[in-house]
């Protein structure tokens, strides 16, 4: 070089001059670069070498004779620029000061001008057509590594920069719009001119680095600037679409898609836990990238599928999340309908598209039920997320292919999840929530309709026992929502399968009554005998007259006190229900004439339990025999009414162990009057409401719960013009009135319910104001309930409330619910009564029988799971020999 020529490297060279530079150059800049001494002039020299030398040298030649060189080069520079800028901000002394400021601006203005550079070189590339990789392999990689160090600077200047942020924001915007100008360039040229070859190892290893690359980008990008956020996922979207064949069994998605689906999760939850209306634009903006970034991530579950590696918990708690997106939940939490709407049609819609890719994928199934691991424990968002994902999934089973469908009902898995997940969910079934685009907007139904769909369309025939077998174990246990669920699901299955199937199950249940292996007061049996009753109304007529057959109701009556007689027909109602009547007066006369015993007390308190069943069941029954039996059972009951009354410990609200029987006792009886109220004259129904008024005084809420069911009865009822009325009167205010004051929550909910029905119906108009005559508090709650507002005036919300009463159906009592055995029961508080002072003690030889039984029967249940050894077999003979002994004495 000429010595009169300019210094190339002169630092007082201005931007815009360019020497007259040659290819014969190319060793003294190359020289420069590989003199750390001179990395001052390594700026103009990459400047030389990228805009002018660049140009000179066939691009098949240009890794081997420059990029080799140069990009490394520029890299090296590039970080170490930016070091100088973390260096500079972190000495304290300088803060604020002119020459720092200076400083960072030339600092950031080196970077500025190698960024020109890249872009400037990719541009060039771009205007030559096609290029091969093996030609340029160091170029996408290095110039993706140099963005992601531009963009990482971006995104922490807010607190890197501190006070100096204000002075150095223009230099900061120009350093991001040239990194945002030299990204686009770069997956432009990543998508219409790189040309790879993915059959050849080395250029497959090189796409798939800088695929990793640009998903880190996307990551350090979110936040900075949604433009640049969209074209960097498009971009890389577009790439992995293009060479997804070859890219699925190496490319980890799982990292861009782990990163997309928490930031959208984010995005929800803020918007969900929302505790004012905020600044809605920012609302607005989250919104707008979470449905830009969920597009995304949809298109690589689709292109990826089965390859996504380990992300499916991420994608299922995404699902949770985006099907919270639902307008009426969002509604209930505040948000307005309006974006409420808005976000149903940018992120709830995204739930089925994403479930769809997801639904057969076994990694997915597996994290969705291990999802249930403590699930007690998560949110109530979590729990509706969950139940609205579980009733999405129920149809989307129904429509994949036979051999997914297996996945998901081997071993039963989604039937077990619905159940187990319906335990825990009292307060998210109680949520006023709207489906949208399902058969029933109501989600329980949902539930229950997709279920029983899947069952009756999908479901082999093999695996119907193992089914019912699950239904019936959660319907004898102590759960409310899983056993209304299995009562709902069986009515449907026997609704729409044939009339065999219900005949068998009828059976089944049956004989779990009959057998009555479990506690008769328990919230189980109620859902057991509930659900028969259910199943009978749907048998053919001729599966009720076998049945008939099969269990005369002489013989059975504890069985068809839980079955609807109503649906029998008309002759085997009037032989039936009359015979049963007429066993139930002559039980009833039999015990009050006889003498302590154990044995005529249960059969009255049988017999008296189904006479609410018969009397309804002939209504349209009109004849001679009908009215003589009905007439002296209702004599026959006030009997009954005569020496009742509240044993003298009866003072406990859960009930005391020793009395239990007196609770059924009082509820019978009290069910057996309400549909014989017409035959009483006003002065029996006085006696009648003392006693009631004498229990329910100190009784448990169980009777206070069967007397309030005895007022509404008394709503249509239209008492006779005599002195006795006005006695009457008083007497249901008084109840009524104390009822609606009960500490118990849920006897005044039910109270204030039943009030409102009887105020409805009756003509006796003195009876409601008396209830209310001279107490203001009782007034304004009456007002508010009738005007259907709070009953209370603290501000209490609907979550709030539906949290405090998630455990409300756990049933927590330890009473025995044996019926005494020693003597009659005590049903006169008089000790002068010769039945209640003659009590017996027990006989030692029954107790023991008894304690046999019950082995017996655990026995027998244990047989059906294992098989009894050779030396089990041999003490059972043994037991056999002296149950034959004992016979013959007896």
């Amino acid at each position: 070089m000429d010595e009169n020529s300019p210094d190339l490297f002169s630092e007082e060279l201005l931007p815009d001059y360019q020497p007259n530079i040659s290819l014969k150059d190319l060793p003294e800049l190359l020289n420069v670069l590989n003199d750390k001494n001179k990395k001052e002039s390594w700026p103009q020299t990459l400047h030389s070498l990228f805009e002018t030398i660049l140009n000179l040298i066939p691009i098949a030649r240009l890794e081997e004779e420059l990029l080799q060189f140069a990009l490394p080069a520029a890299q090296n520079l590039f970080q170490d620029v930016i070091l100088e800028v973390n260096s500079i901000l972190k000495e304290s002394e300088l803060e604020n000061s002119l020459a720092a400021i200076d400083n960072l601006q030339q600092n950031l203005q080196k970077c500025v001008g190698l960024l020109e550079n890249l872009n400037n070189m990719l541009l060039y590339f771009s205007s030559q057509g096609k290029v091969k990789i093996t030609y340029i392999p160091r170029v996408p990689l290095v110039v993706t590594e140099i963005l992601l160090d531009t963009f990482g600077h971006c995104s922490s200047s807010e607190v890197e920069y501190g006070n100096m942020l204000t002075p150095m924001r223009g230099k900061l915007v120009e350093f991001f719009q040239k990194g945002h100008q030299t990204q686009i360039t770069l997956l432009s040229f990543l998508n219409e001119n790189l040309v790879i070859n993915c059959t050849y190892e080395d250029e497959l290893e090189i796409l798939s680095k800088v695929m990793k690359k640009l998903g880190m980008l996307g990551e350090a990008i979110e936040g900075l600037d949604i433009k640049s956020m969209v074209e960097q996922w498009k971009g890389y979207t577009r790439l992995a679409q293009t060479y997804s064949s070859h890219l699925r069994p190496i490319l980890d998605v799982a990292q861009p898609i782990n990163f997309i689906s928490g930031n959208i999760v984010n995005h929800i939850k803020t918007l969900i836990t929302k505790t004012s209306s905020g600044d809605e634009k920012d609302t607005r903006r989250n919104i707008k990238i979470s449905t830009l970034e969920l597009k995304v991530l949809i298109k690589l579950c689709e292109l990826y599928q089965d390859y996504l590696g380990d992300c499916q918990k991420n994608l299922l708690v995404l699902l949770l999340h985006l099907n919270l997106c639902l307008p009426s939940y969002l509604i209930s939490r505040s948000i307005s309908p309006a974006l409420s709407e808005d976000v149903r049609k940018s992120l709830y819609v995204g739930a089925h598209p994403l479930l769809t890719h997801l639904i057969c994928d076994k990694v997915f199934l597996r994290e969705y039920i291990l999802y249930l691991k403590d699930f007690d424990d998560r949110t109530l968002e979590m729990k509706v997320g969950f139940l609205l994902l579980t009733n999405a999934i129920l149809q989307k089973i129904t429509k994949i292919d036979d051999k997914y469908q297996d996945m998901w009902l081997q071993s039963l898995a989604i039937f077990t999840v619905v159940l187990s997940t319906l335990k825990y969910c009292h307060a998210a079934l109680s949520l006023d929530i709207t489906l949208d685009g399902s058969k029933s907007n109501d989600l329980y139904e949902s539930l229950v309709i997709n279920t029983s769909v899947l069952i009756c369309g999908v479901m082999k025939s093999q695996d119907f026992p193992h089914l019912l077998e699950l239904l019936f174990e959660h319907l004898t246990k102590p759960y409310h929502w899983p056993a209304l669920f299995v009562s709902d699901l069986l009515v449907l299955i026997c609704r729409f399968g044939t009339s065999e199937l219900c005949s068998n199950i009828v059976q089944e249940m049956c004989n779990v009554i009959l057998i009555r292996d479990m506690d008769i007061y328990s919230p189980q049996w109620a859902y057991i005998t509930q659900t028969t009753g259910r199943l009978f109304c749907l048998l053919t007529g001729s599966a009720r007259t076998s049945l008939l057959r099969q269990y005369p109701p002489m013989k059975y009556v504890t069985l068809w006190r839980h079955l609807p007689m109503s649906e029998l027909n008309q002759q085997e109602k009037e032989i039936f229900c009359l015979d049963l009547l007429q066993k139930a007066n002559a039980d009833i006369q039999n015990f009050n004439n006889s003498s302590a015993d154990v044995a005529k007390y249960n059969s009255m308190l049988y017999s008296v339990s189904i006479i609410p069943n018969c009397v309804r069941s002939i209504t349209s029954i009109s004849n001679m025999r009908k009215e003589q039996l009905i007439s002296t059972l209702a004599t026959n009951v006030f009997k009954l009414w005569q020496c009742i009354a509240a044993p003298t410990n009866l003072i406990s609200e859960t009930g005391c162990p020793d009395l239990q029987w007196f609770y059924e006792l009082f509820s019978i009886i009290i069910s057996a009057t309400v549909v014989l109220l017409s035959h009483y004259s006003n002065k029996q129904l006085s006696f009648i409401l003392d006693r009631v008024s004498d229990v329910c005084k100190s009784s448990s809420s169980s009777n206070r719960m069967s007397t309030i069911l005895f007022l509404e009865e008394l709503a249509p009822l239209r008492l006779q013009g005599d002195q006795d009325q006005i006695e009457v009167f008083h007497k249901i205010s008084s109840l009524f009135a104390r009822h609606l004051n009960d500490k118990n929550v849920y006897i005044k909910a039910k109270s204030l319910e039943a009030f409102e029905y009887f105020s409805s119906i009756t003509v006796h108009e003195g009876i409601v104001s008396g209830t209310v005559s001279g107490d203001s508090q009782l007034q304004n709650l009456l007002t508010r309930f009738m005007q259907q507002l709070p009953v209370t005036s603290a501000t209490v919300s609907q979550e709030d409330y539906l949290l405090s009463q998630i455990n409300v159906y756990k049933h927590k009592c330890n009473i025995d619910t044996k019926i005494p055995t020693n003597g009659k029961p005590d049903m006169n508080v008089s000790s002068q009564d010769p039945i209640s002072g003659n009590e017996s003690t027990q006989n030692p030889i029954s107790v023991k029988l008894q304690e046999i039984l019950k082995d017996c029967v655990s026995i027998n249940q244990h047989y059906f799971r294992h098989k009894p050894m050779l030396s089990e077999q041999t003490v059972i003979n043994k037991i056999f020999e002296e149950i034959d002994k004992l016979k013959n004495k007896y």
